[in-house]
């Protein structure tokens, strides 16, 4: 237990941090196919690392208007229940999500943005926006960020 304590608390310096590029990635859609970052074609987006849990599942409305009101931004989901698309896909179905919902079996990205990967546990910095050139504007957690904010920063 004394060393995960150790372990997140060192997360932070490993994670990505505002100024830093977002690095490209191919990740599998829940929806099928692959997901490349190079889809985003020039649009601001929000990246949000979750594992679809109630707290997630409560947030899903509210960021599919804010889809709707933006269509300038790009949003993207990232599972962090490796291999398990049922909770990604149940949440895809039950709010008919416009956005892409991605899986990362081997949390690949997640500790790309992150700094660490365990499986079902979302990162202390699980939200990630960027600007239009990829360069990464926000680090924060969801919920927990101001989703007024988050319109803000996207628009």
């Amino acid at each position: 237990m004394l060393f995960f304590s150790l372990v997140m608390s060192l997360v932070p310096l490993w994670a990505l941090d505002t100024g830093n590029s977002l690095p490209a990635f191919q990740l599998p859609r829940v929806q099928g196919g692959i997901f490349n970052s190079g889809e985003a074609g020039g649009k601001k987006m929000l990246i949000w690392i979750t594992d679809f849990d109630q707290n997630a599942l409560s947030l899903l409305s509210r960021l599919t208007d804010l889809a709707q009101r933006l269509p300038q931004a790009q949003i993207i989901l990232i599972s962090v229940n490796g291999e398990d698309s049922a909770p990604a896909l149940a949440a895809l179905r039950q709010y008919q999500l416009p956005f892409p919902v991605l899986l990362d079996p081997q949390g690949t990205v997640c500790q790309q943005l992150c700094g660490f990967f365990l499986k079902g546990v979302e990162p202390q910095k699980n939200l990630f926006v960027t600007d239009s050139r990829g360069i990464i504007t926000l680090t924060d957690h969801l919920p927990g960020y101001p989703l007024k904010d988050l319109e803000e920063k996207l628009k």
